[in-house]
């Protein structure tokens, strides 16, 4: 489990969170999750999709582990279609995006990291999709 996961942990646990094994995360649909007409409350695809966007990050600069300090800055997301059973969060760093954030770590200067999810059903409809955009900021260089 990652440190976001751990530092989440009561709501991960809430929302019944895994790993799949692809290393996705996924939450059940149940009826934790359910909003008032029993399809995938709005804010629960949104707490999927944040918490597999930060735990990205972790491991896209697991080299910083524990010498930086990282946040949600903004998102842009889009509800695409009702979900009405188990969801799984996919998520991606753009490779024309990601340019220069290591270095940046690396001289001292914080970074913001644009990360982009969608949330699938079993059946692989999309019910959400989003742009993370996540501010990194070294908090130690030494360790």
């Amino acid at each position: 489990m990652s440190d976001l996961m751990k530092q989440d942990f009561k709501l991960s646990t809430f929302l019944n969170l895994k790993r799949n094994e692809e290393g996705n995360l996924t939450m059940p649909f149940s009826e934790n999750i359910q909003n008032h007409v029993q399809t995938a409350h709005a804010g629960a695809q949104f707490c999927l999709a944040e918490l597999a966007t930060g735990t990205f990050v972790e491991k896209a600069f697991w080299e910083f582990k524990g010498k930086i300090f990282i946040v949600l800055r903004r998102t842009e997301t889009k509800y695409s279609a009702a979900g009405t059973d188990d969801l799984t969060a996919y998520t991606e760093i753009r490779k024309e995006e990601f340019a220069g954030y290591e270095e940046a770590l690396r001289n001292g200067k914080p970074a913001l990291v644009p990360v982009h999810v969608s949330v699938r059903d079993k059946k692989g409809d999309t019910t959400f999709t989003g742009k993370f955009l996540w501010y990194i900021k070294v908090i130690s260089l030494s360790k």
